[in-house]
């Protein structure tokens, strides 16, 4: 560790997730028990603190997702058959995450959300509360969402990333949550360039 960590100080926070996303093949080729090590191991370092934040949060979910999903690859699929109006819940604690995320101001946040939730669910109010426990709801949100069929996938990332850019930019966490949602998804994106 000591030997690599200079050469990724150069690495800008939006290449971490897609340069973790590059080693995922050759980590999914070593020993299952070497993989389990691998994990225990990020488990507890993100616990030194007692928190976890969206970063830690991402890296995680990433490696644990790509590393279950090799091990059972029949699991995997593109899209399922739920529609979005069957995902109310799921789609609010995403769309709540992502907004606090995203934004410093409260009411700023609670704006972006509002935006996002009309364009999905038009004809049905919801209030902006993004849940305390935000790691727990969005596992459970995105198995969820994972089930709705591929133009429900499709309209969610698109409302997610406008809903990211509400502001008129695009953060580091924002970006690697957008990320995550869409691997949970099973629709990759590209990288989200620092201009953006």
């Amino acid at each position: 560790i000591r030997q690599l960590l200079p050469a990724l100080d150069g690495i800008h926070p939006m290449q971490r997730l897609p340069l973790l996303q590059l080693t995922l093949p050759q980590l999914k080729r070593r020993p299952i028990a070497e993989q389990e090590k691998l994990v225990a191991t990020l488990d507890a370092l993100v616990a030194l603190d007692r928190r976890l934040d969206i970063h830690e949060y991402c890296v995680l979910r990433l490696l644990k997702q790509a590393l279950a999903e090799a091990r059972e690859p029949e699991r995997v699929r593109a899209a399922g058959r739920m529609k979005l109006a069957a995902c109310m819940e799921a789609s609010a604690v995403v769309l709540g995450v992502l907004a606090a995320a995203g934004h410093e101001d409260r009411d700023q946040a609670r704006q972006a959300f509002l935006s996002a939730w009309t364009r999905l669910y038009p004809n049905a109010a919801r209030a902006y509360a993004p849940p305390s426990d935000w790691p727990r709801a969005l596992d459970g949100a995105l198995a969820e969402l994972d089930q709705l069929q591929l133009a429900g996938k499709e309209m969610l990332l698109e409302t997610l990333a406008e809903l990211l850019a509400h502001d008129g930019r695009i953060a580091v966490n924002e970006a690697e949550l957008l990320r995550i949602v869409a691997a949970a998804l099973h629709c990759p994106i590209p990288p989200l360039l620092p201009q953006a």
